[in-house]
């Protein structure tokens, strides 16, 4: 965007959590900011990812003058709890039946706050402990009794699909796509 011409605005937001309402008010607060340094652009689209997409629609609810458009992707528009609590039922219930994220000899941790800083667990290493536990990167056939009751286990709890199960997993290797700054 930038190399076509437009100007682009971020920040983070001044209250950590899922507070959409605080997140739009430093917004719009970033917006005005750039208004009063740079002058009112023709064209204004508040755009927001994931969980930044609530923010941009409440954003645009709360400030529609502020605002030509606006863009959301892959939206969180159910609320973060609806949206995001499988997750932390997804991290528990993980430990519980496979016990490897933590493993014993490592350090505990609250499994909601995501990994401990300076932790060094690897992507690949979180796939390596995803596959021991439930087989899940190999064909059903090829899994062992154990790997299949475990992942059975998870899915029919947490209540997702395997599909969900792996991508879930993949993002980050704390808390399932969630930063160790998060709930």
């Amino acid at each position: 965007m930038l190399r076509a011409g437009y100007a682009w605005a971020g920040s983070t937001y001044a209250q950590g959590g899922v507070a959409v309402h605080g997140a739009a008010v430093d917004t719009e607060r970033l917006h005005k900011i750039f208004v009063d340094r740079f002058g009112r652009p023709k064209l204004t689209l508040l755009h927001g990812q994931s969980w930044g997409a609530s923010v941009a629609a409440v954003g645009a609810e709360m400030f529609p003058a502020a605002y030509d458009g606006v863009l959301l992707t892959s939206g969180v528009l159910g609320g973060g709890t609806k949206s995001y609590d499988f997750r932390l039922d997804l991290r528990v219930v993980w430990q519980v039946v496979c016990g490897n994220h933590p493993r014993a000899d490592e350090p505990a941790y609250p499994l909601w706050q995501g990994l401990p800083t300076g932790n060094a667990l690897t992507r690949a290493e979180l796939n390596r402990r995803i596959d021991e536990c439930t087989g899940v990167s190999h064909p059903p056939a090829e899994r062992s009794a154990e790997q299949r009751q475990h992942l059975q286990t998870l899915l029919d709890v947490v209540r997702i699909p395997e599909r969900s199960l792996a991508a879930t997993w993949r993002g980050r290797p704390g808390t399932f796509r969630t930063s160790s700054s998060s709930a």
